[in-house]
């Protein structure tokens, strides 16, 4: 009896050893698939802003005036100039990997994922797209929570809205800027971020709680009221109007196109932003 008792015990101690050294096992399993799948929707999202790179520099330098509108009827969304990268990156994500189960996994689901430290076009078109998350297995006495994980994938965008110098004196008559209605300082890129937009992503339920920096509560965008309202909307601190669509137009800062030259002449100075990124 004696024995019987000793094995009974030792298969106590060594059960739950057991089961444990499976959860781990099918846990690394999940955590590399995640990962993999992470990646291939990271690079998915990474060739689309190439491609939209490529043919936003190519319409906007043949088709001027009509190279926003080309660029909707192809399917590009205009929220990549509007908002902030993070934002932008982040409602990528969350319709790459919309219903896919491998999201049980991620701490927070779609919205756990975060693009801090994420450029677009920055410093010579570069596209640099580092997100961070948190590996989970939901549920059950050996659970996993909360491990750190960190992607990232780096390209260079093709703009094609650039021509070559023919000499320096040449390329600084040519050199184009980018400034707004009453601003002070110049942009050598359209895509700098003190040019996006600050906005805000709030659910729709929680609307009637927020205001914008004077107090007051938004009201529908005459622009995209008509749109189907999801979970989410969009607001800015010193906007009036709640948007359903990150890419609405009323979200773009309207800029001009000038020269170098004519920049200097107007007294403005370089924006900062743009000056670190050289």
């Amino acid at each position: 009896m004696k024995w019987r008792a000793g094995l009974t015990v030792e298969a106590a101690l060594v059960l739950p050893i057991f089961l444990y050294a499976i959860v781990s096992f099918l846990s690394l399993f999940f955590f590399l698939q995640l990962q993999v799948e992470v990646q291939s929707r990271l690079t998915e999202i990474s060739q689309k802003l190439l491609r939209f790179g490529a043919v936003h520099g190519y319409l906007k330098e043949n088709f001027p005036e009509t190279s926003e509108g080309l660029l909707e009827e192809l399917g590009f969304s205009w929220a990549v100039g509007a908002v902030s990268d993070a934002l932008y990156l982040s409602l990528c994500m969350e319709e790459e990997m919309e219903e896919e189960p491998l999201l049980r996994y991620v701490k927070g689901g779609a919205e756990g994922f975060r693009f801090e430290g994420s450029s677009i076009y920055a410093k010579d078109g570069e596209i640099d797209i580092v997100v961070s998350y948190e590996f989970q297995t939901p549920g059950g006495l050996f659970s996993f929570q909360g491990m750190p994980v960190v992607q990232r994938v780096h390209s260079r965008a093709f703009r094609g809205d650039g021509k070559a110098a023919q000499g320096a004196e040449q390329e600084a008559e040519e050199t184009l800027v980018y400034v707004t209605q009453h601003g002070e300082v110049y942009h050598c890129s359209e895509y700098c971020r003190y040019l996006k937009a600050t906005v805000r992503r709030v659910r729709y339920d929680n609307l009637h709680q927020e205001r914008n920096a004077s107090g007051g509560i938004y009201y529908s965008c005459r622009y995209c009221k008509d749109e189907q309202i999801s979970e989410y909307v969009f607001v800015t601190p010193y906007g009036t109007s709640y948007h359903t669509s990150a890419s609405c137009h009323s979200l773009r800062k309207k800029l001009e196109t000038i020269s170098l030259e004519e920049a200097k002449e107007r007294g403005l100075r370089k924006c900062s932003g743009c000056a670190k990124e050289e």
